[in-house]
């Protein structure tokens, strides 16, 4: 009888637990199912019996007008049209042209789910096998978790991996330039280390960044890896932020 490592759901790996073949729980006999199905494709290609890569179905660098129905599943944001696939069209070309990018849409715009389709389409149409590596704050890991499963179900998805050689980046961030100038240094060391990789130089040449010559300078430098969009560009019926003060009395316990 097998005996098997679980990583149960919204917990973390080290609440993993041994666990008998014979367990009763929900969908286990499907986990087990997938389990196998990867070990056996993982020692065929330690093998060498990896079958040739397919063709790609589709030119990575041509835009979508609408999200292909054939491997996404209906949800709300499939429309055509919108933030979303303008992101995953502007995501997917700059794949096509090798140039690394950084995601900086305010919270609430989509990052993970365009990051995720992105990856998938990738994976789907036959441009790349992958591995990929999501790094994301460890508050978020579980959320990821469960966005892959529902945008991208064929995909294995592991988490916490160290040493991995990185091909192509793509970073999330909603606060790209209210961050200090050497937060945002490391960010672009990380993303393209042999064009930042000098910090002193970096924070010398912007030291004086409230000046519009410095903040031109640095958007130019930006702009090949950035898409930088606000609500307010892209909900344009939002209605404006407003502010109503409200004076009570102190509670006893104030006084």
């Amino acid at each position: 009888m097998y005996h098997y490592l679980v990583k149960w759901k919204d917990l973390t790996y080290d609440q993993c637990t041994w666990e008998r073949d014979d367990m009763d729980v929900p969908d286990f006999e499907l986990h087990k199912a997938n389990y196998w199905r990867h070990r056996k494709m993982a020692s065929s290609e330690e093998d060498g019996e990896e079958e040739s890569p397919p063709s790609p179905l589709t030119d990575v660098g041509e835009q979508w007008l609408q999200y292909p129905k054939r491997w996404l599943w209906e949800h709300g944001t499939t429309q055509s049209g919108g933030p979303t696939l303008e992101g995953l069209n502007w995501l997917r070309f700059s794949w096509s042209q090798g140039t690394d990018t950084i995601l900086a849409d305010e919270m609430g715009l989509g990052k993970t789910i365009q990051t995720i389709v992105f990856l998938y389409s990738l994976f789907k149409e036959g441009h790349t096998k992958g591995p990929f590596l999501v790094s994301a704050p460890l508050s978020t890991i579980i959320n990821w978790e469960r966005e892959f499963e529902m945008w991208a179900p064929d995909f294995y998805v592991l988490t916490r991996l160290n040493d991995y050689k990185i091909d192509y980046k793509l970073l999330l961030t909603g606060t790209p330039l209210q961050n200090n100038l050497e937060e945002l240094f490391h960010l672009l060391n990380f993303l393209t280390p042999n064009r930042f990789n000098n910090l002193e130089g970096f924070l010398e040449e912007f030291a004086d960044i409230s000046k519009e010559d410095q903040i031109k300078k640095l958007h130019d430098l930006l702009g090949p890896h950035m898409l930088r969009r606000l609500k307010a560009d892209v909900f344009k019926n939002m209605p404006a932020k407003t502010e109503l003060i409200v004076r009570v009395e102190l509670s006893p316990m104030q006084k």
